[in-house]
């Protein structure tokens, strides 16, 4: 935490002073999102090199070799310590990280397609607007965030009493889209209106499918066909030798350069449309491309999240491993040497293992999920070349628009 704090606030005298840190510092907001997030998820899952950490006191006490519940107890933040020690320890912590991945995962697919709708208002392209954004975010919120939200409700509600009724989200969703949305164990309502919920999303997702692969293909060819005809009567009277011999003749003829075709289509491809006749099979082939890309990912991109989930139980696993055959014999026999011999051993596998190898393998697997899961909602390679920003060379554009002005 010493070494990210001065790499952040001090990194100027430390390049000056030790050129052979100037790639770490360039790393440190990077090495300061690490930090916290490694501190969070610490938190949140109550993992301190695998011991659990009492921080807020246990809503769970031991009575006759029993753990017995506090009543109206809610531990203040992440996971009970007493989790950790029960023998159901492994499965529940399973199931919690699972799902904690698929809500980052939904959260962050959400966003995407926030920062696609905030492109397409700056650029106003309205169609793309109306026949991209709107059915894909509601494809997303009837399918993967009604996920979400089942998960919450199932959190809050007590099952501890009908733990037989508590129904599974995974079997929920299949239902809901093969069984047309039938329900075996009702999460909410009495089983009914959930029923009707669910045929509502399904007939919303349909529709949202049919509104991606229709309606642009036929409003762009509309558009050629109207920009076609009317470049056509324009021709036609600008033409001295398509002119009728009574109509008068122009004095002069404007010439004017012929556009080139823009090559750029990090808006969209609808300017090249428009300014030029379309081939409307190409068209279809295009949006049926990009629109099967959009549903079958989401449920791949999804499922690529669980990623998360699989780093954390490994890190944890891997840490509880170490701990248990360097130091926890030796503090169990209270062997003095052995504690001392046991954290050397413990410190170095933790530091070469964990810190170095699984991080630089959670580095790629986030740089993985940031590429592919999260900027394709957004983002096409394919447009204008990216320029870092930089106030200094705003600074000199400016200085050099008002000094020719």
């Amino acid at each position: 935490m010493c070494i990210r704090d001065s790499l952040c606030w001090k990194h100027k005298p430390i390049s000056e002073k030790r050129p052979a840190l100037i790639p770490l510092t360039k790393l440190r907001f990077l090495l300061t999102l690490v930090g916290f997030f490694s501190l969070y998820c610490g938190l949140l899952y109550n993992e301190f090199f695998t011991i659990p950490l009492n921080i807020f006191g246990s809503c769970y006490r031991t009575e006759s070799n029993r753990r017995m519940a506090i009543k109206e107890c809610t531990y203040l933040f992440g996971l009970d310590p007493a989790w950790l020690k029960a023998s159901n320890d492994l499965a529940f912590t399973n199931s919690l990280k699972m799902k904690t991945a698929v809500i980052i995962g939904v959260s962050q697919m959400l966003l995407g397609l926030g920062i696609k709708a905030a492109n397409l208002i700056y650029f106003s392209n309205w169609l793309d607007f109306c026949c991209e954004f709107v059915p894909q975010v509601l494809f997303l919120l009837c399918t993967f965030f009604y996920m979400v939200v089942s998960i919450f409700i199932k959190w809050g509600t007590d099952w501890t009493r009908e733990t037989d009724q508590a129904p599974s989200i995974i079997s929920q969703f299949i239902n809901m889209i093969f069984n047309n949305g039938d329900v075996d164990k009702p999460l909410f309502g009495n089983g009914q209106e959930q029923i009707e919920l669910q045929q509502l999303f399904l007939a919303l997702i349909f529709t949202c499918i049919f509104v991606m692969l229709i309606p642009k293909p036929l409003i762009l060819y509309l558009r050629s066909r109207k920009r076609s005809s009317s470049r056509s009567n324009s021709h036609h009277e600008k033409n001295p030798l398509l002119r009728h011999p009574d109509e008068p003749e122009d004095k002069e003829v404007e010439m004017r350069p012929i556009q080139q075709l823009p090559s750029s289509s990090t808006i969209s491809d609808n300017k090249a449309y428009e300014e030029h006749e379309i081939d409307m099979g190409e068209v279809l082939v295009h949006v049926l491309i990009e629109t099967i890309e959009f549903v079958l990912g989401s449920i791949s991109h999804t499922a690529s999240y669980l990623r998360l989930w699989a780093l954390s139980l490994a890190h944890s696993k891997l840490s509880s491993v170490f701990f248990k055959q360097t130091l926890g014999g030796a503090i169990e026999s209270g062997n003095v040497f052995g504690v001392f011999v046991g954290f050397f051993v413990f410190a170095n596998l933790t530091f070469f293992v964990l810190l170095c190898m699984d991080l630089l393998e959670c580095f790629l697997h986030s740089l993985r999920l940031h590429w592919v899961e999260f900027q394709t909602k957004f983002y096409k390679g394919d447009g204008y070349k990216f320029e870092a920003y930089s106030f200094q060379q705003s600074i000199e554009d400016f200085m050099e628009s008002r000094l020719s002005e």
